[in-house]
């Protein structure tokens, strides 16, 4: 019998309204002033997980949003007694224009007072701004310095009518519709009222008024004028998903299927071209169809994943057209030190982040990434004998061979900078960087090599191991079968991808992948893949690692095995800002622990926090004046008997505009 879990979060920066509580038959609770009770019961009704949040009735209605509601930009907080103190301003808005500054504290709005000691006065104020309307002039009594001021700004909208979707990239337009997620697709089937829970909640008048206004209030958020761009009838970075599941958040179990079924299901070039359909970018066309029949040496094999490559290289050129060197740079040096907290990157370094992002063609970028992944089908690459694999120089072009150890093998091991053991030769390709190839001994690889290829062997690799970095833009490690070992403290390991692509594929044995950050199928501006066919792995690394995506994708993609996964902050299954990253674990027991090593402000001394294991983050204009949505994190395991242990925000949680995903799909969890 097959047993489903979902636990899932679609971040709603919203106000919400207090519900009824339902007490189910006949239990006593004390009277509850705040919260009214009301008794019903669920006797002899049957409600069915598949159908338990269906609704036949539409939840949002776009023509009852109020987008006459005005918006000053600014950040508040309390100030007792007194009104409501600035603490930050937000760049162009209404309250920068007319001189608003951080310390001012709001005394009085119009002629309403704001003197509460509560939290009152942020929700007066609040009120007062929506209620006011855009293009009215409002007189704000100030203290600033100890002198009382008046100032008068003119509000703007709060809520972008003529929101139109995600930004369009330069090269290659296309529509903004969403082809996963359709009202069609997700609510087309059969819905009988006596198995929705909520149908049945519905029933109730009161119940139900409450609950539609919160559903319209939440879908008004899509609207909502984010700090980027303040002015920008664009949404740059919002996700098409996200708005669809504002206006429809009880359609999520759907989407999660959906998005369960695109991952899972199809090989793992299908796969990434779907994460980046939910990411709006272009479609990718294969440049053949995919078949997993045709058989070649394994000598063919890899010199076509070589000339892919070269291919591959002058896409990627292409996408980066709109930067300029400069801008290059900084976005290589920046993109890694953004998200982490000790970098304290101000307002004026996230926006020149987002403003030099806009520049790439990313649906472009994607392509160059899944032309390489497109080259190694992994079902082919199964079936190639590797016990009699011949293997010898590549016939490139613009091609050095450094060392060739692979006609005359002598004692099988050989000794030159940078790599140790059973090296079969060495090649330097114009273009690509180092060609490594390993034979079915024990091998050490030091050097970073931009592709490498191992038959056989307990091998150890201690450099990038299938990642891009700046000297390796498109970086591949395949390795056959062996109980290897993975070890890196460097930023960008073993299927990672900066501005380019990593891909990491281990075909057998029990291995140890260790890392640091920005590793283990992790990918920001390109895409990161770590593939790991079989055995009882273990995966060890901080920050940004284990399924992590940034604009762009990193999967980590485990088939068979017991495996234990520890990662300590944004790990396992990470969509950040334009990006998307997961965990796919198809079957074996396995533990996933993420925690315990940076402390959490809410409770410093008991507390981490984790942010991971399906867990969505986007940039929220609270500490800085500038934010951008979030992305798409997943965590999916299909079967086995597993242990998940998270702190703050994990297990299938997001923040600010975005989406995670929990999906144990059997087995007996904790």
């Amino acid at each position: 019998m097959i047993h489903m879990r979902f636990y899932f979060s679609l971040y709603l920066f919203s106000c919400l309204m207090l519900f009824p509580v339902f007490r189910f038959d006949c239990d006593v609770w004390a009277d509850d002033p705040v919260f009214p009770v009301k008794e019903v019961t669920v006797k002899d009704l049957n409600f069915s997980p598949e159908h338990f949040f269906d609704l036949r009735e539409d939840t949002f209605d776009r023509n009852e949003v109020d987008f006459n509601k005005g918006w000053l930009g600014i950040f508040m907080e309390n100030h007792k007694g007194k009104g409501v103190r600035v603490e930050v301003v937000v760049d162009g808005s209404p309250a920068h224009v007319s001189g608003l500054v951080k310390g001012d504290v709001i005394t009085k709005v119009n002629d309403s007072e704001l003197n509460r000691d509560d939290d009152g006065n942020l929700v007066q104020f609040k009120r007062i701004m929506e209620e006011t309307g855009k293009d009215t002039v409002l007189s704000l009594t100030i203290v600033r310095n100890g002198i009382e001021m008046v100032v008068k700004p003119r509000l703007t909208a709060k809520l972008v009518e003529n929101m139109n979707g995600p930004v369009q990239y330069q090269t290659h337009p296309f529509p903004a519709s969403y082809p996963f997620v359709t009202d069609e697709r997700v609510k087309g089937r059969s819905i009988k009222e006596e198995e929705s829970f909520f149908a049945f909640l519905l029933q109730d008048r009161e119940f139900k008024e409450k609950f539609r206004k919160t559903l319209q209030r939440i879908g008004e958020e899509a609207f909502v004028r984010e700090s980027y761009h303040a002015q920008n009838s664009i949404n740059l970075f919002r996700l098409s998903l996200i708005d669809y599941l504002m206006s429809h958040p009880l359609n999520v179990p759907s989407c999660s299927e959906i998005i369960h079924h695109h991952l899972t299901d199809r090989s793992p070039l299908q796969s990434f071209s779907s994460a980046a359909r939910f990411l709006d970018l272009a479609p990718y066309v294969p440049l053949q169809r995919e078949r997993s029949d045709i058989t070649c040496s394994l000598q063919e094999f890899a010199e076509n994943v070589l000339r892919t490559i070269m291919k591959s290289l002058e896409v990627r050129k292409t996408s980066l057209n709109g930067l300029t060197q400069s801008d290059f740079r900084f976005l290589y040096d920046i993109s890694s030190r953004l998200w982490m907290e000790s970098d304290n990157s101000g307002a004026q370094n996230i926006e020149g982040f987002l403003e030099t992002a806009t520049k790439i063609d990313l649906s472009m970028l994607m392509k160059s990434s899944l032309m390489v992944l497109e080259s190694i089908p992994i079902e082919q690459l199964r079936r190639i004998p590797t016990e009699t694999a011949k293997l010898h120089p590549f016939d490139l072009p613009d091609s050095q061979t450094v060392i060739d150890n692979s006609v005359k093998r002598g004692n099988g091991s050989v000794n030159v900078s940078g790599f140790g053991g059973d090296v079969l030769f060495i090649q330097e390709v114009k273009g690509i960087g180092k060609v490594v190839v390993g034979g079915p001994k024990t091998t050490w690889y030091y050097d970073d090599a931009a592709f490498i290829i191992d038959v056989g062997g307990d091998d150890y690799y201690l450099n990038n191991a299938g990642a891009s970095r700046d000297e390796a833009s498109i970086s591949v490690c395949i390795d056959l079968s062996g109980n290897d070992t993975y070890t890196s403290r460097t930023k960008f390991c073993q299927g990672a991808a900066q501005l380019g692509t990593g891909i990491l594929l281990d075909l057998g044995g029990d291995d140890r992948y260790m890392g640091n950050e920005f590793c283990q199928g992790s990918g920001l501006f390109g895409m990161g893949f770590l593939y790991d066919d079989e055995g009882g792995d273990s995966y060890q690394a901080d920050l940004f690692c284990q399924g992590c995506g940034s604009f762009g994708i990193g999967f980590l993609r485990d088939n068979n095995g017991n495996d234990v996964y520890l990662g300590r902050m944004f790990s396992q299954g990470i969509g950040l800002t334009k990006g998307a990253g997961g965990i796919i674990d198809l079957k074996g027991n396995d533990v996933y622990f993420t925690g315990a090593k940076y402390p959490d402000f809410r409770d410093s001394e008991r507390s981490c926090r984790s942010l991971g294991q399906g867990f969505g983050f986007g940039i929220r204009p609270d500490t800085v004046t500038v934010g951008a949505s979030g992305g798409i994190g997943v965590l999916i395991d299909e079967r086995g008997n597993d242990t998940y242990h998270g702190d703050y925000f994990a297990q299938g949680s997001s923040y600010y505009f975005s989406f995670g995903m929990l999906y144990d799909k059997r087995g007996c969890d904790r």
